[in-house]
């Protein structure tokens, strides 16, 4: 029977535990524990990255492996999920939006796009009609 009226994830709780216990122990002072610090609030300006020859050569090779397997992920779970609905998936349309969602990240600091095969397949299964939703 559980002890309380709502669930409350594990991972929630170790996370809270750890907080306390690095905070208590002091783990950044006495085990050369990284503690992030202070978060800025508020969010970046939008800027262009700094490039130079050498920041791209070390780059590019990072780049397109996540490029082509982003572009891999999203193609299979489309067509995955179009399969069932009876869909046609456009490969070069969501070449071009993975591309462009890519460049608007590169200008305003966010993580690369993809899809989530788990959440598509759920949100597939709880019959959502929101082109917002993933």
């Amino acid at each position: 029977k559980p002890l309380l009226f709502i669930p409350i994830p594990e991972q929630l709780v170790v996370l809270l535990l750890s907080i306390m216990i690095v905070g208590f122990a002091r783990m950044d002072k006495h085990f050369f524990v990284d503690v992030v610090g202070e978060i800025p609030s508020g969010l970046k300006a939008p800027e262009l990255p700094p490039l130079s020859m050498e920041r791209i050569s070390v780059l590019m090779s990072p780049a397109i492996t996540v490029a082509l397997v982003t572009y891999i992920l999203t193609i299979n779970v489309a067509k995955a999920v179009a399969a069932k609905a009876n869909l046609n998936v456009d490969a070069n349309q969501e070449l071009v939006s993975l591309a462009a969602q890519s460049l608007v990240g590169a200008v305003t600091h966010s993580c690369v796009p993809s899809g989530s095969f788990s959440r598509t397949a759920l949100i597939q299964l709880m019959d959502a009609e929101s082109l917002l939703h993933n």
